[in-house]
């Protein structure tokens, strides 16, 4: 599951770049919007990976 979140960020990635740089003003915004919530959901996951969600908050009771 974390490979394929970190593939589809990169490939947004590199869409919301090609829409920069072919001037596609609409895309690019909907593209970066996608993109940075795709990336943090991302970067959750591969945190909850490598160290568990456990270590954000280490003494809730659930």
């Amino acid at each position: 599951m974390v490979t394929s979140l970190v593939i589809s960020t990169i490939l947004a990635v590199y869409g919301t770049v090609y829409n920069k740089k072919t001037k596609n003003m609409p895309g690019m915004v909907i593209g970066g919007a996608f993109t940075l919530g795709l990336g943090c959901i991302a970067l959750l996951a591969v945190y909850d990976f490598i160290f568990g969600v456990d270590s954000i908050l280490p003494y809730v009771p659930w």
